[in-house]
């Protein structure tokens, strides 16, 4: 980006910033961390009150804290036994399995023959590792997916993209796990298949509750030792390898978290994205020789690489050539009533200290600013007026693990809202892997529209290099 237009926009959004806290919040304060395994149903004040939707200043710091919060209730050791539900008698340093790992996976929601997902308790259905056997299959740490590079390709506009390559020449995985609400919902209204999602003649509402994240995993390679290693949570699974479509055993660590949680004050959803500390250099730090970032090497240029193409058969390399990311926009710095983004990562990071957790910081916490429209039915079906603003905002709006060649321009409300005007709740991912019980090879108008926005965008980024 260049530096006149950035300094142009951080004038513009501290005077923005200033203006939108003329007044203080009336709210309580957040003057400390909450490290428990409560997750929280709504954005809550200080006093533990939810914080209304119109409020006479910019509350930055109350999403950030929920956003916090929800990842260290989300990140704490589960129970053993059930799906979703936290062990309280173990601290967040415990190990184990995650309650969000025990969470329905896409590949369990959305299965290859378009069958109807199992019941939320069960453990047993087909993987994409045709070696694991369908008894008890949920309950083995898998990457994988039914068309093979389903969790390696990024995610853009509602659809796939291209991969990320590590620095140590592996791609990055990717998947994507719902809670009970959700996963349910699903089932019950069959949303798994095309036909209904092209069938739809009101717009779908999730309920309450619902919560999506979606992870992005790097792998360990036998020259990554245990010093890297520890920096980060890590998990040993299953792994398809797309050629042969054999998995095979790695252990991935940990380096993005989407955490998108439906409130009942937010119906357009409060979208949260974290990333492990050492994925690229902070924005404007140029790295060190010795750095040792997972998506960065301290060569010039200390450019964004531009999009790969998508990955098939053909494109897919044993030992790719490793991407070059920089982070192109910085996190909220403090603001008048807020002590900003880069703050908030802090005092958390200081309460997990002696964790892996506290090797990971928040980028964003997005959410919308006006929720209902009463010219409009139903009057929650609107983009939500999302702050920050993709089109206009300075600081960061994407993660570097899961949007790393679109970290300008577009947002995750601003992708996402396609699947709201296509019926299905800012909920992108079954209008990309839902089977297709049609077998009409025609483009849906969810296709179309990604299509023509994703053009843009690129049009835009072309214009800038």
């Amino acid at each position: 980006m260049p530096w006149n237009r950035l300094a142009c926009g951080l004038t513009m959004l501290a005077a923005s910033a200033a203006a939108l806290s003329d007044v203080a919040l009336s709210q309580v304060p957040i003057t400390g961390p909450t490290v428990t395994a409560e997750l929280p149903p709504e954005v809550l004040d200080g006093g533990g009150l939810p914080l209304p939707v119109s409020v006479s200043a910019l509350p930055l710091d109350f999403f950030d804290d929920f956003s916090w919060r929800s990842f260290v209730a989300l990140n704490w050791p589960a129970a053993a036994g059930g799906r979703g539900v936290p062990d309280r008698t173990k601290p967040i340093s415990a190990p184990g399995p995650r309650v969000w790992e025990t969470w329905k996976a896409s590949y369990e929601t959305i299965l290859p023959t378009g069958a109807p997902p199992g019941p939320w308790d069960s453990v047993d259905g087909p993987t994409p590792c045709a070696s694991i056997p369908p008894s008890g299959s949920g309950l083995v740490r898998l990457f994988g997916s039914y068309s093979h590079f389903g969790d390696l390709n990024q995610a853009g506009f509602g659809g796939l993209s291209g991969p990320l390559v590590c620095q140590n020449r592996t791609y990055t995985r990717y998947e994507v796990r719902l809670n009970q609400p959700q996963y349910e919902h699903i089932a019950n209204q069959r949303l798994y298949l095309r036909s209904t999602l092209l069938g739809l003649t009101a717009p779908e509402r999730f309920p309450d509750g619902s919560i999506v994240v979606k992870a992005a995993w790097r792998e360990f390679g036998a020259n990554d030792d245990q010093e890297l290693r520890s920096r980060f949570y890590t998990v040993d699974a299953a792994v398809l390898d797309p050629p042969s479509g054999r998995c095979e055993p790695k252990q991935l660590g940990l380096v993005g978290l989407h955490i998108v949680h439906k409130t009942p004050l937010r119906p357009q959803w409060v979208w949260s994205s974290f990333e492990h500390v050492d994925n690229v250099p902070e924005f404007g730090q140029p790295p060190m020789p010795t750095d040792r970032f997972s998506y960065n090497s301290s060569k010039d240029p200390q450019l964004t690489d531009s999009e790969p193409p998508t990955l098939t058969l053909a494109t897919f390399q044993a030992s790719p050539e490793p991407n070059q990311i920089v982070r192109e926009l910085p996190l909220h710095p403090a603001a008048p009533n807020n002590i900003g983004t880069e703050a908030m990562n802090r005092r958390y990071q200081a309460a997990l200290s002696g964790t892996v957790w506290a090797n990971y910081q928040l980028v964003v916490t997005q959410w919308p600013r006006r929720t209902h429209d009463p010219d409009v039915v139903p009057s929650d079906d609107i983009p939500g007026d999302p702050f920050p603003a993709a089109t206009v905002s300075m600081t960061s709006v994407a993660n570097t693990a899961m949007e790393s060649y679109l970290q300008t321009d577009t947002s995750c409300m601003d992708c996402h809202d396609l699947a709201r005007q296509n019926k299905t709740d800012f909920i992108n991912f079954l209008h990309v892997h839902a089977f297709d019980d049609t077998f009409v090879k025609v483009k849906s108008q969810f296709e179309l529209q990604l299509h023509e926005k994703k053009l843009k965008i690129h049009t835009k980024q072309r214009s800038r290099r």
